[in-house]
């Protein structure tokens, strides 16, 4: 059974992009402003389709991914791609939306790689500003492999002051390529105020379907779902993906009984897939209409449940033994991860949560290096801070969701407001 019913999203932009030759080397968000009546084209033959949500043509549209264009030139690529579409969409015989879609920047993360936190949360915050000059009604961050781009994604976007979708794409294990399972997807972001999470590309719909159950099963609401056209083949020297559209249609329905509210396609897909997967929806009665959604999306409050989470577990919070459960390991300055991973294997699955002290006098840039260096380590994390700044910064740079110990004092109401906004859990002692 389907609960509230589905709306359809549409399906690739890449792959009807090169299907009409977009030249090698080109990026694609360049035809916004080269060709826009191709790109516009698109987006309604996907409505004409049944997409009652198309995806601007800005996945790569980051200036990270695009360091070689102009500031100005990246922020005109995401103004127009949003125009576009939203152009497409007020022409449409139906209401349509318009999702402002932010993709990876393709590089890695410190400690891992070179790419600064703070600079890819500065970049996705200017594409996201681009999509809502541009008319987007809501922010898809999507195709994320690592929870940690995700985060500076989901930071950079709210500023916008739209609603934000995060997809996360997950391998046939059921987690991310840095092992993040969709519990933890959904913890963290639920918790930070995401209009809702999702899977996408990385597999075909039956490698989905247990990834959309995990994820699905918190009480806040429906998830997206955007899968491939099964996996890509190789024949004849050119890679394509199998599935037809009656088929990944099946598939649909599938997701739909998981949990998914919002369903589309990614690479391989194309309006025939959309097309049949509205037949079937309509047959099967699973369709509902973008105000219901959207009603139903506005409900979903801000989640208050008793987890912490790192990069690759969840952890349950008994908040009646909480107190008993705390071990204090100093200062944040002073913290070895070699020391707390020996801990990690010397509990086993009896992990207890770690207070770490974050004292006035430890600098940002320390607070920013150590709290990068805890997403090597799946503990449990409780920050105690003597200070707000202090405690935002290991909030912004934490990856997973921390909790934190509030004052009983005059500073409650500032830490409280810090640590929600930031999407971790308030602790009273």
């Amino acid at each position: 059974m389907v609960k509230n019913g589905v709306i359809i999203g549409d399906g690739a932009m890449g792959t009807m992009l090169q299907s009409l030759d977009l030249p090698l080397g080109t990026v694609p968000e360049q035809w916004n402003l080269d060709e826009p009546d191709v790109i516009r084209s698109i987006h309604t033959q996907y409505i004409e389709a049944g997409a009652q949500v198309i995806e601007t043509n800005t996945f790569g549209g980051n200036a990270v991914k695009l360091k070689d264009c102009a500031e100005d030139v990246v922020f005109k690529m995401n103004a127009a791609g949003a125009k576009l579409a939203k152009s497409a969409a007020l022409t449409a015989a139906q209401k349509v939306l318009v999702a402002g879609s932010i993709g990876p920047t393709g590089e890695l993360f410190a400690p891992w790689g070179s790419l600064r936190f703070q600079d890819a949360v500065v970049a996705f915050t200017n594409q996201a500003a681009a999509l809502a000059t541009g008319g987007a009604d809501f922010l898809l961050i999507e195709t994320m492999m690592d929870l940690q781009e995700a985060r500076a994604a989901y930071l950079g976007a709210r500023s916008a002051g739209l609603p934000v979708v995060v997809q996360l794409t997950f391998q046939e294990n059921g987690r991310t390529l840095m092992g993040t399972p969709p519990s933890v997807v959904r913890e963290v972001f639920k918790a930070l105020g995401a209009m809702g999470v999702g899977a996408n590309c990385g597999t075909g719909p039956k490698a989905m379907f247990n990834v959309l159950k995990d994820m699905a099963g918190s009480k806040s609401g429906g998830v997206s779902a955007f899968p491939n056209a099964g996996l890509p083949i190789v024949e004849d020297g050119e890679e394509r993906y199998p599935m037809q559209p009656d088929a990944f249609a099946v598939w649909a329905e599938k997701l739909a009984v998981a949990g998914a509210d919002l369903i589309g396609g990614c690479c391989g897909t194309t309006p025939a897939h959309i097309q049949m997967v509205k037949t079937n929806f309509k047959k099967q009665g699973f369709l509902t209409d973008l105000t219901t959604w959207l009603k139903l999306k506005q409900k979903v409050k801000v989640h208050k449940s008793a987890f912490l989470a790192g990069r690759t577990r969840l952890f349950a919070v008994e908040k009646s033994r909480l107190a008993q459960q705390l071990r204090n390991w100093g200062s944040i300055a002073d913290v070895s991860v070699g020391s707390l991973s020996q801990s990690v294997q010397l509990s086993g699955n009896n992990l207890r949560p770690v207070v770490l002290e974050i004292p006035k006098g430890v600098s940002e840039a320390e607070i920013i290096q150590k709290t990068n260096e805890l997403q090597m380590v799946d503990l449990p994390m409780v920050f105690a801070a003597e200070t707000v700044l202090g405690l935002e910064t290991a909030l912004t740079y934490y990856c997973g969701r921390a909790g934190v110990l509030i004052p009983d004092d005059q500073r409650e109401k500032d830490f409280t407001i810090t640590a929600r906004t930031l999407g971790a859990l308030p602790i009273y002692l």
